[in-house]
């Protein structure tokens, strides 16, 4: 059994990638893509307004590095959300809801009591 329990690292070594968190080997310029998942929830601070349901979204990007020095980069990239938001729903009585904005219908502005109100955007 000893023998075994001291086998037992060698064995595991061979299996052992070496790796590193910053390469030896200087470039001027990285470019890089993004994608990753997301996850949105609307909250207020409004008593008879709670948070009904969320969003899963994705999130797409774009990076470049421009090193300057084998340490020192300037770093931009530009990202985009997909299907951010969530649901809220309304406690009030009544409501009157998107008061300036256009509506296919004036029916949509006041709504009934525990109304969800469903939102998604994209930035």
């Amino acid at each position: 059994m000893k023998k075994i329990a001291l086998a037992l690292p060698f064995f595991l070594a061979l299996f052992v990638v070496r790796t590193q968190a910053q390469t030896s080997d200087y470039q001027k310029f990285r470019f890089g893509f993004q994608a990753s998942p997301t996850w949105s929830k609307l909250t207020t601070s409004d008593k008879l307004i709670e948070s009904a349901g969320t969003n899963w979204g994705l999130k797409l990007g774009v990076m470049a590095e421009n090193y300057f020095a084998p340490n020192y980069a300037v770093i931009t990239g530009l990202g985009f959300g997909f299907n951010q938001g969530g649901t809220i729903q309304n406690g009030y009585e009544s409501g009157t809801f998107w008061a300036k904005s256009e509506l296919s219908s004036e029916n949509f502005r006041e709504l009934p009591k525990n109304a969800k109100l469903h939102y998604r955007m994209t930035y």
